[in-house]
């Protein structure tokens, strides 16, 4: 029959997956509509889809798109105008309005990620006169820290000859998230306006926890008074880990990945390896896993746990009287052949912050 302990901690893995799960899959609604162009009327339409044809087609050659999949061409894309973004090859086009706003709700791009941001005139009496990158800081190659970052623009290309009167266009790539991407535009007599792309930060180590089923035998030894003796003996105790308290993990992802966007389509960013201690018994557990995370903050453990296994000490052996007290001296070695496998699900740091806060 379970006892109490694991019981316990059956419930707390259950609701942990279940939350996890319903968490990781947050987001996966529609698609936001287009936003209207600041100029609705009858006689500014065509100039709206001639703008939004130039931008698409040059947007499109800038940026080095091929796929018809995220550009399915332009007769297609004027049915309903919205930003192309291409996940495979982390390129995009992002369209906003001469008045700064994005002409649907911006999509999350990483750091990474090469960004054309065109804008696009709805009026003919308001050109673009001005389109100029003001922010775009490097990303630090391995993230453990935030970088330094200056307000460097990282401006990708010569794009002059990919605009005029109505859109324009300017290329970045590397944008940090610490401030993203940043942009200014003129349009017209109007006062200057400002484009901000936020960016998603790229880890190639990550902090998790590992809830886990272990097939590795605990040992334990002691002194029990049995029936029939005065002075207790020494027993030694023999038992199935099976559902263990939460390991926290360190895991290496050879891609960098962020951890909020989807990785269906990215399953190079699935994969890791995660290096695992026990809070308990830190000098006595090591966890080595192979990661597979194909929701952002929630992923599959496979590995080998390696652990010390005591043995008695002072010459005793099981089954001798003891009359040291309760506490039996054992001596713990690391033994190769005690390595067992275990089991799990992955939570990562950033996913349960986001479960906190929504509990809270």
């Amino acid at each position: 029959m379970m006892d109490q302990v694991a019981f316990q901690r059956m419930r707390f893995v259950t609701r942990a997956i279940t939350v996890a799960f319903v968490t990781a899959l947050i987001g996966c609604g529609p698609k936001a509509q287009p936003a209207a162009s600041p100029s609705t009327s009858s006689e500014d339409t065509d100039t709206v889809r001639k703008a939004l044809r130039a931008a698409y087609a040059d947007g499109v050659k800038v940026a080095k798109i091929t796929d018809t999949r995220c550009a399915p061409g332009v007769d297609v894309w004027l049915l309903s105008p919205g930003h192309i973004v291409c996940r495979e090859d982390d390129r995009h086009v992002l369209f906003f309005w001469e008045d700064g706003t994005p002409i649907e709700p911006l999509p999350q791009v990483d750091e990474d990620d090469t960004i054309v941001l065109a804008v696009v005139s709805s009026d003919s009496k308001k050109a673009i006169e001005e389109l100029q990158v003001t922010v775009c800081d490097g990303a630090s190659p391995v993230r453990i820290a935030p970088p330094g970052g200056g307000n460097k623009a990282n401006e990708v290309g010569d794009v002059a000859a990919k605009s005029n009167k109505l859109h324009n266009l300017r290329v970045v790539k590397g944008c940090s998230s610490d401030r993203g991407a940043s942009a200014t535009l003129r349009a017209g007599s109007q006062e200057s306006k400002n484009i901000q792309v936020p960016t998603l930060a790229l880890h190639r180590f990550t902090i998790g926890l590992g809830l886990i089923y272990d097939f590795s035998t605990r040992v334990d030894y002691r002194a029990v008074t049995v029936k029939g003796e005065n002075t207790p003996i020494i027993v030694e105790d023999k038992h199935l880990v099976g559902i263990a308290p939460p390991i926290p993990f360190v895991a290496f992802r050879p891609v960098p990945v962020d951890v909020k966007r989807s990785r269906l389509r990215s399953p190079g960013e699935w994969f890791g390896v995660a290096l695992g201690i026990s809070v308990v018994e830190p000098l006595d557990h090591l966890y080595l896993a192979g990661l597979v995370e194909p929701f952002p903050g929630f992923g599959f453990l496979l590995g080998a746990h390696f652990h010390t296994v005591p043995t008695l000490a002072g010459g005793y052996q099981s089954g001798d009287r003891f009359t040291g007290g309760t506490e039996v001296p054992v001596d713990k070695r690391w033994q190769i052949e005690a390595t067992r496998a275990f089991l799990g699900l992955s939570v990562d740091a950033s996913l349960l912050t986001r479960l906190l806060q929504a509990i809270e």
